[in-house]
């Protein structure tokens, strides 16, 4: 039987090795899990306690300290293993550090055959994409969904199965000595991805339209080396695209290190280690005490609000980020009688909108009144000359125009208008929570789905099985995944700090997509004008 294999490895000042992790699943014909084992490793001793190195990502120090020796590990696992299993590893130097550590242990030479697939794939991958990489990489270019989180044993093993499955890699060419691959597919430097325009200085995707005939390019693999080397990218191809894997970097960088305070060195601010506004700086220093930062001469930031009670709290554990469980759908519930009026009133909106789309407008004046009247979060309506207001059903309202809408009975009033004696609308009738109007329910959505959306943006992120909780540089969100429609909490901590309290949103949504997207569209506004208000502080 065929096992799939990673480890994950620390080295120290003298260039020793010590064995972090070590993950593996048994497989079937279609590389499905039949049987796996995961283990964190204990570093041998303190020299190679150096946290920030990517070998312990996916969870606290904490956690490796309490996890089993290299020796326990490597013993559980070959007891694990059954005679005639075979290990695959993706590269072979992944055999020869275990072979080295399993000698260097037990004097002997580790008890089972392996191979090495990353001799196999590049001549299996004929379909022009990219087909000699990392597994992350090759699942990439396929459009293969894998785990976000990097240098995780579990999530490696995980891609390469994934990755397998995908391309429908069949079992019985690792019968057979790989194959070389073809002088006419040869992956030569001009197939590579991202091609450096040495001319006019920029990086380009292969193919843009906006490389000059002529110009000598240079060939790239991976976007995050030309990140580090700093090159400039085009901005028709490839701008959006190096902004979010600079995010991605920044974080996954911040994830692995102890840092409370973080900083780019051409900054006058500084900012907590969770601020989503140092994700897109091209350098980040940093440090653990917020007096040190101060000595810096740089400022706290007004939208994390960095103080030195920050100090006091332990970062949390960076395997939580990606504990999302399994995929869990959306139960639907009994809902109280505002939320049946919200679904009635965004129902029968809904409706009503889309008929009159269908039927067109005779001015501009007809869709203002239509869209204001097919507005959910309204329950009066008024129009500007008229003197009463009134309930949708109203006869009386049909005809009127220049329309104005309220959610509250006592808005009305205030606004100068007098109840309709036919349709009676009184405080009873007032909107305590809406459905937007944009909003529709999506079929098969999970948590997941909302987790990748917040990992694209830099936001963090935990589920526990009940609440998703979203962390902005500017608020706190909480979402009970247990509910359809979703209830929403909020806190503001741009304006009231991270021991503000939550409060209840005072509308709610049909799908988790619509949820993030009001997430991401409220809060960026708010950073956007703290960061205004920021600049004309520096300015000034």
């Amino acid at each position: 039987m065929y096992v799939l294999c990673d480890i994950e490895w620390a080295t120290n000042e003298q260039e020793f090795i010590c064995l972090t992790q070590l993950s593996a699943s048994k497989v079937n014909e279609k590389w499905e899990t039949i049987d796996s084992y995961t283990s964190l490793i204990r570093p041998q001793n303190t020299s190679f306690e150096k946290w920030d190195q990517v070998c312990y990502a996916g969870a606290s120090i904490q956690d490796f300290k309490r996890a089993p020796t290299s020796y326990t590990v490597l013993s559980e696992f070959e007891q694990w293993l059954s005679d005639d299993d075979i290990v695959l590893w993706w590269y072979e130097d992944s055999h020869k550090t275990y072979h080295s550590i399993h000698n260097l242990i037990f004097r002997t030479d580790p008890p089972f055959k392996h191979i090495t697939l990353l001799d196999y794939i590049p001549s299996y991958l004929l379909d022009g994409k990219l087909h000699h990489a990392n597994p992350y990489r090759l699942a990439q270019k396929r459009d293969i969904p894998v785990p976000h989180n990097k240098h995780v044993s579990k999530n490696d093993v995980i891609t390469m199965q994934r990755l397998l499955t995908g391309i429908k890699f069949p079992q019985r060419l690792l019968l057979e000595p790989p194959q070389p691959i073809p002088e006419s597919k040869a992956f030569t430097e001009t197939d590579y991805p991202y091609q450096y325009d040495e001319d006019s200085k920029l990086l380009h995707k292969r193919g843009c339209e906006a490389i000059p005939e002529g110009h000598k390019l240079v060939g790239h693999i991976k976007l995050e080396k030309c990140i580090r080397k700093k090159l400039r990218p085009c901005p028709l191809c490839l701008a959006g695209e190096m902004k979010t894997v600079k995010r991605e970097m920044n974080r996954e960088m911040l994830s692995r290190t102890q840092y409370i305070y973080v900083y780019s060195p051409t900054s006058s601010i500084f900012h907590r280690y969770d601020c989503g506004l140092i994700l897109s700086a091209d350098e980040i220093l940093g440090c653990g005490y917020y007096k040190t930062a101060l000595n810096t001469d740089r400022t706290p930031c007004k939208v994390c609000n960095p103080t030195e009670e920050d100090e006091l709290h332990p970062r949390l554990s960076d395997n939580v980020r990606n504990n999302a469980g399994k995929k869990k759908k959306i139960a639907k519930r009994d809902l109280d009688r505002h939320e049946k009026r919200a679904v009635a009133r965004y129902t029968r909106a809904s409706a009503e909108r889309k008929a009159a789309i269908a039927s067109g407008f005779s001015s501009e004046e007809e869709k203002r009144d239509v869209y204001v009247l097919t507005q959910p979060e309204f329950s009066f309506w008024a129009g500007n000359g008229y003197s009463t207001f009134h309930l949708r059903h109203c006869p009386k309202l049909v005809g009127v125009t220049n329309l104005r809408g309220f959610k509250q009975y006592s808005s009305a009033r205030k606004a100068g208008f007098t109840p309709c004696k036919q349709c009676k609308p009184s405080p009873k009738h007032d909107t305590a929570i809406s459905i937007p109007i944009n909003n529709r329910v999506r079929k098969g959505e999970t948590v997941e789905d909302i987790r990748k959306l917040c990992s694209e943006q830099g936001y963090y992120s935990v589920y526990n099985g009940h609440f998703l909780t979203i962390e902005t540089p500017v608020g706190h969100w909480r979402i009970n995944t247990q509910t359809q429609p979703i209830q929403v909490d909020h806190k503001n901590v741009a304006l009231s700090g991270a021991n503000a309290s939550y409060h209840r949103q005072h509308r709610e949504f049909l799908s988790l997509t619509d949820t993030f997207r009001y997430i991401d569209r409220h809060d960026k506004n708010l950073m956007s004008s703290q960061t205004s208000t920021n600049e004309s502080d520096d300015e000034t």
